[in-house]
């Protein structure tokens, strides 16, 4: 198998619903979700609030209520880069990542997330432009 199609299971560590210590703008969150989430709003207070959510999930549907700055569309992808790339200087992952070799990394969802990955869903035919799994080999290149 030439590919890694979803980031869950052996491969769940690839998934931003992974725990690590991530830093921006001087917060530390517990995972690249959390940061990622985070990066949408410049209110310190909401920053804050994701940073000590516990669940992924909560982290994702807070960051979906936020003020989301203007900027934030534009820089998106670089943020999300940024978060993977300290997520990936931690030595265990870097390996991991590296011993993927030269597979796709495909984020395979179901829930239609077809910017950041590609849903396999019936309705949306396995189309998407998978940012992450692109985001994720473009850091394993460069190891």
């Amino acid at each position: 198998m030439n590919e890694i199609n979803e980031f869950r299971g052996e491969y769940r560590w690839l998934s931003n619903f992974w725990s690590c210590d991530i830093v921006m703008d001087g917060i530390h969150y517990p995972s690249t979700e959390h940061a990622y989430q985070a990066a949408k709003t410049h209110d310190i207070d909401d920053k804050v609030y994701i940073a000590n959510l516990k669940k992924f999930g909560d982290a994702r549907r807070y960051g979906q209520t936020v003020k989301i700055h203007p900027e934030f569309d534009h820089d998106k992808i670089q943020i999300m880069k940024d978060a993977l790339t300290q997520k990936f200087a931690v030595p265990e992952l870097r390996l991991k990542l590296k011993e993927t070799g030269d597979k796709i990394l495909i984020e395979g969802n179901t829930w239609h997330d077809n910017f950041w990955g590609t849903c396999f869903c019936e309705k949306c035919g396995n189309k998407g432009k998978n940012i992450l799994g692109k985001l994720l080999m473009e850091i394993r290149n460069g190891i």
